[in-house]
């Protein structure tokens, strides 16, 4: 039953019934200036609809533990305000969360976890009031220097040592 929309377009029609993407609708628009990466900052990020945080606590960390993301965003966290207790639970150490969760409402939530180098501004509220969102601001923290060993004093009596 599909057609062929056009005799320059290979994608067929499908019938208007039918849930299909019509690519012959899609025009190719050329880049004039190729994008510039800024290759000093790479980060590692995970999206992960977690179906209740609180249900997969351990799976959680251990997604953080194996794959050490930058940024493990979080949808449908189901997070309420008696689950903070178990917010710990989901973070391994050197991380940090930011979350907003549905008030009022069963199921709902996001939420970001974040290793603790980097600089999150407080997350920015959205107006919505029909789904939840979290805007936030990111930088990295200056490295912090290593602590050196205490400079080691000189032997003593190393005047009695042969030589």
């Amino acid at each position: 039953d599909a057609l062929p929309i056009s005799p320059h377009c290979t994608h067929t029609h499908y019938p208007s019934t039918a849930m299909a993407p019509s690519h012959c609708n899609l025009t190719h628009i050329p880049c004039k200036q190729p994008p510039t990466i800024n290759h000093l900052f790479t980060y590692t990020c995970i999206l992960l609809n977690c179906h209740s945080a609180p249900a997969h606590t351990h799976e959680i960390e251990d997604l953080i533990a194996t794959h050490k993301p930058d940024f493990l965003f979080l949808t449908e966290t189901w997070l309420q305000p008696q689950h903070t207790p178990i917010i710990p639970d989901l973070l391994p150490p050197n991380y940090l969360i930011h979350h907003r969760d549905r008030p009022n409402k069963k199921g709902g939530g996001v939420a970001v976890i974040y290793k603790d180098c980097y600089s999150i501004q407080p997350p920015t509220l959205s107006p919505y009031t029909s789904f939840e969102s979290l805007t936030i601001n990111c930088s990295p923290l200056p490295p912090q220097p290593h602590p050196r060993p205490p400079h080691l004093p000189a032997p003593q009596n190393q005047h009695l040592l042969p030589h």
